[in-house]
């Protein structure tokens, strides 16, 4: 009897530690250094997206995931880029215009905006609306990567989709700043 009541409360036990993960939408990876892109040109001043797209190949995940097409074609690193280069995306070095983006599909795309910062609750929320983007910029300001979840049992991190690491989840104080979209 007492191994029985010790192994209940050892699956009671493990059942709170156990992580519990959500990840409300489900959103394609795309790496900004994939040999089908990397070298392609992104601003005027000669950076590749392998360099630095991350922002860039985000923002294609978004779109694609929900499946809003770019001149008739899926999104992903090379058609936004050259969707971008187009019709002036980028500033004069190679920093996303992000206001640009909603032209793609004006019905579809909204940029929000910036923010500094972000509560928990504010950040599931905007997962769990299905049409809220969530960018978090990382690792001191040099990085971006598409929040897809958070995990219910640990406030300390969010799962991400990154373009750039073979990394998966972001400690909330790595996050320095966001990007938002709403796309529908």
């Amino acid at each position: 009897m007492k191994i029985k009541i010790l192994l209940v409360i050892i699956i009671l036990l493990i059942s709170f530690v156990e992580p519990k993960k959500v990840v409300p939408y489900n959103y394609p990876v795309f790496k900004q250094c994939d040999p089908r892109w990397a070298s392609n040109v992104m601003g005027k001043n000669g950076d590749t997206i392998c360099q630095v797209g991350c922002l860039m190949s985000s923002t294609s995940m978004a779109i694609n995931g929900h499946s809003i097409k770019i001149d008739g074609k899926n999104s992903d690193p090379e058609t936004l880029n050259a969707w971008l280069r187009a019709n002036d995306g980028y500033d004069d070095g190679s920093d996303l215009k992000e206001n640009v983006i909603p032209q793609i599909a004006p019905s579809k795309i909204s940029w929000v905006g910036r923010a500094d910062s972000l509560t928990r609750e504010q950040v599931i929320e905007k997962l769990k609306s299905h049409k809220d983007i969530v960018i978090a910029n990382v690792m001191n300001g040099r990085h971006f990567v598409l929040v897809v979840g958070y995990d219910d049992s640990d406030d300390s991190f969010y799962y991400v989709n990154d373009p750039g690491f073979t990394r998966s989840t972001y400690k909330a104080s790595d996050i320095v700043g966001w990007r938002l979209f709403t796309m529908e």
